[in-house]
Parts: C-alpha cells; sequence; structure tokens
C-alpha cells in the first residue's frame, strides 16, 4: 500500500486541482479541461466578488472570463446546471446518469396541489415561446417554500419541472432564471439505486475532490442511500477492480482512496513547482470537506453568510488565501460599481515578501476578473 507524507498529500491535491505550480488550464478550453477532470462545480448565486463557479475557475484557469462560463452552459451548451452535490454545473454529457438524484429529489420535495394542475399550461407556453421565466406568469399568490422563503405557485411549478428534468436553465439574468424544454429529457424516471450507480458516483466524487476517505462527510451528500457501509463494500470492490488506489497519510488513522488514473500525480516529485498566492471559493471543491483540509492543512473554515453578524469571526463572504501548499489567511473583498475593495485581510501564518507581491498581483488580478476599474487596497499596509 502506498504512504504518504502529509506534505506529499497536500502536493498531490493541489495539482489535482490545478492549485500548485504553473497553471495547467488557460482559456475557453481550460474550463472544459478543468471540469473533465473534476467533474462538477458547486453554483451558488451570491456574489460579492464573483460567483462561487466564476471564483473556483479563476483560481485555477489562466486568463478566465466569466463569459467563458456563460457562453459554455447557455450558448455551446457543453455544460449544465443541475443536482449533483447540491446544485451543481457539470458536464451535460453527465445529465442522464444522474438522473436518481433528481428523482430522489423530486419524491422529497413535495409541490402545491395547485402548482401540480398548471405544469400543462407551462409545458404548452412552449409552443408559442422559447423561453419562460417566473415574469411570464401574472399571480399574488404566494405559498411557503423551503429555507423559510414564500413563492408563486408559477415558481414552486417551474423549479418542480426543472428538477424532473423536463426544462433546463436557457440563460440568466440576474439571479431571474429563463428557462426552455430540455432536450435530454426522456419520459422515464429512473430510480435504479445499483451498485453499478453507486461505484460509478462514488468514484465520481473520489475524483471531485482528487482523493477522499469513506468518512461521514458532505462530499457524499446527495448520493441517495449511499451509507457508510454500501460505500465501504463498493469502495473495497472497486480496489480490487483497480479502479481506485487505497493509500494511507502520516498521522492520519483513515485510509485515502483516489482514481487510478491519478496514480501519475502521485507519483510525481512536486520539488521545485512554482508557488502562486489563489482565493479560493467558500463551495471550492478543495475544502467540501472542512474536516479533512483541517488535518491535512491545519486551517479551520466556516462559511459564515448565514451565521449573524454578531457572532462571526470574520466576515459573511471571506476567501481562504492559499500560498503555495499552505493556506496562510483570508480575505474580504468586495466588488461593486466598478470599485474593488479589499475591506479586510487576516494573515495568520509567517509571509514575506514574495507573497506580498503576489499578493498584489492577485488582487489586481481580481480586479479585472470583476471588470473593475478602481481598487481600494488601504487595508494591507497593515501588513507591510
Amino acid at each position: 500500500m502506498l504512504y504518504l507524507s502529509q506534505t506529499e498529500f497536500k502536493n498531490f491535491l493541489l495539482y489535482r486541482q490545478g492549485l500548485i505550480g504553473d497553471y495547467q488550464f488557460r482559456g475557453k478550453d481550460g474550463v472544459l479541461s478543468y471540469f473533465n477532470r473534476i467533474h462538477s462545480v458547486q453554483y451558488d448565486p451570491v456574489d460579492v466578488c464573483g460567483k462561487n463557479a466564476e471564483i473556483v475557475l479563476n483560481a485555477r484557469v489562466k486568463d478566465f472570463e466569466k463569459k467563458m462560463l456563460y457562453d459554455l452552459l447557455y450558448v455551446d451548451k457543453k455544460l449544465i446546471e443541475g443536482y449533483d452535490k447540491k446544485f451543481c454545473i457539470f458536464n451535460q454529457d453527465d445529465w442522464s446518469r444522474l438522473s436518481p438524484i433528481r428523482y430522489s429529489k423530486l419524491k422529497r420535495r413535495k409541490g402545491q396541489i395547485e402548482d401540480l394542475l398548471i405544469r400543462d399550461e407551462i409545458i404548452n407556453l412552449f409552443c408559442s415561446q422559447d423561453y419562460v421565466s417566473v415574469r411570464s406568469f401574472e399571480t399574488k399568490n404566494r405559498h411557503k417554500w423551503y429555507w423559510g422563503h414564500s413563492a408563486s405557485v408559477y415558481q414552486i411549478a417551474l423549479e418542480r419541472l426543472f428538477i424532473e428534468g423536463r426544462i433546463r436553465i436557457a440563460y440568466r439574468e440576474g439571479n431571474i432564471k429563463y428557462y426552455t424544454l430540455n432536450r435530454l429529457y426522456n419520459q422515464e424516471h429512473h430510480e435504479i439505486l445499483d451498485n453499478d450507480f453507486y461505484k460509478w458516483h462514488i468514484q465520481r466524487r473520489i475524483e471531485t475532490i482528487g482523493a477522499l476517505w469513506n468518512f461521514a462527510s458532505p462530499v457524499w451528500d446527495y448520493i441517495p442511500g449511499c451509507t457508510q457501509r454500501i460505500r465501504k463494500k463498493l469502495i473495497q470492490e472497486l480496489v480490487e477492480q483497480k479502479k481506485i488506489i487505497e493509500f494511507n497519510v502520516e498521522t492520519l488513522e483513515e485510509k485515502f482512496y483516489c482514481s487510478a488514473d491519478d496514480l501519475k500525480y502521485l507519483e510525481m516529485a512536486y520539488n521545485g513547482f512554482s508557488k502562486r498566492v489563489e482565493f479560493i471559493a467558500p463551495l471550492d471543491n478543495l475544502i467540501w470537506d472542512r474536516k479533512l483540509i483541517s488535518q491535512v492543512f491545519g486551517f479551520e473554515y466556516k462559511w459564515e453568510i448565514y451565521i449573524p453578524e454578531k457572532e462571526r469571526t470574520f466576515c459573511s463572504y471571506c476567501l481562504p488565501i492559499l500560498w503555495g501548499n499552505e493556506f496562510v489567511g483570508r480575505i474580504d473583498i468586495k466588488a461593486e460599481d466598478s470599485h474593488l475593495t479589499v475591506r479586510n485581510i487576516w494573515i495568520e501564518k509567517q509571509i514575506d515578501e514574495e507573497f506580498l507581491c503576489q499578493l498584489k498581483n492577485k488582487i489586481n488580478n481580481f480586479s479585472q476578473f470583476n471588470h473593475c476599474k478602481i481598487i481600494d487596497s488601504k487595508c494591507l499596509d497593515k501588513i507591510l
């Protein structure tokens, strides 16, 4: 069995994620190459300094622009939005194989009787127009919905049709989703939660991070019925089939697993790799498993957006700062009205002049990424 030091394991995870050394991905083709490697990126609509998926790609893809992701989703249709680990962006080719997740969510999400009755009305509307949004309908009736919100019956019905897969998101204007009929949809709902599906998805989740343990973790969310006991059995079968590799990491008791295709990354010598400063998104694939990050990198992170302001340790939208193979702090940065403002920065490890130079370069990069013309970074004076 392979045995890695913690440093070797950190370097493996970061290189596999495209976060260490020279950029492995560049431009629009690089975005697709990254998705081919990690399969799925979590979507979140909050936009303080870029949306989550955009910040994820900014950290990995040289010369990334937000329009690249927009085009791949809504123009080229190479990527698609849907349910994987929660709401994600993934390769369109994976859409049909993820149908058990949609079916499971559909069973849990109970609709209003009224919304079930108007679904045909919505589908028929597509006969006369290509795109439909909640703005296409007028109604004053609102119902209780999830997250404590209320919504119109049409909004609830559109969401249900989306979960079913009958419609897909054609484009967005702000937070308003415009839907179109989904040509990938077929009439059958697939609830086949068999070992083949579980094995495929277990390996897929492992590849989404780079390596995982069979530990209770948010990374395993949204694989219906795939308990730790089931995973243990199927992971062992995948090891015996030589589809995944089992290895140990010093000071950690749990065994780890990675794809057999990634053996080349495990065996790489990472000495002399260039160090980069990158800002890591709150829902970045690398930090999906916060316990893993705590034990391997010694970095504690909590997304504080849903924590009352008085109880926050840092801020609502705090981005971890990666420097080489270490998390060295976090930054509060906001883009608004062509201004990029560094509102606060917390440095938690020893830094040097090279770090400060690259940090300034990264802030400049973030300004261009967010189409800002003015940068306010006075708070950096306290660390200079």
